[in-house]
């Protein structure tokens, strides 16, 4: 089995809980809108970090030795992951104010 294929189904459940929070969100659209909005936006945030960043970080990497720097690879490797660390950070921080925020007091 070639390592697409292994990384594609090791990824499998997580993929599916974002996929059911996205649905769910867009279910409870109209009861609460920005709750769901949130919820969308954390979770494109998260697939999107996971998705666009290996591919991203092989460019950057192109470009800049390209481009004539010569960072070292650890430096550029450990910036590449502390931005992904950043978006994925956002997205988490999207998806607790959704869980926390915009509840009206009951006891």
């Amino acid at each position: 089995m070639s390592s697409l294929v292994f990384d594609a189904l090791a990824g499998a459940p997580i993929w599916i809980v974002w996929l059911a929070g996205v649905v769910l969100a867009i279910v409870r659209w109209r009861r609460q809108a920005m709750v769901s909005l949130l919820t969308i936006l954390g979770l494109a945030l998260l697939a999107g970090a996971t998705v666009l960043g290996p591919p991203a970080g092989r460019w950057l990497f192109i470009v800049l030795r390209n481009l004539g720097w010569r960072l070292r690879e650890v430096w550029l490797v450990g910036l590449l992951s502390f931005g992904l660390s950043l978006v994925k950070a956002l997205g988490w921080a999207l998806l607790l104010a959704a869980v926390f925020g915009w509840r009206s007091e009951r006891s």
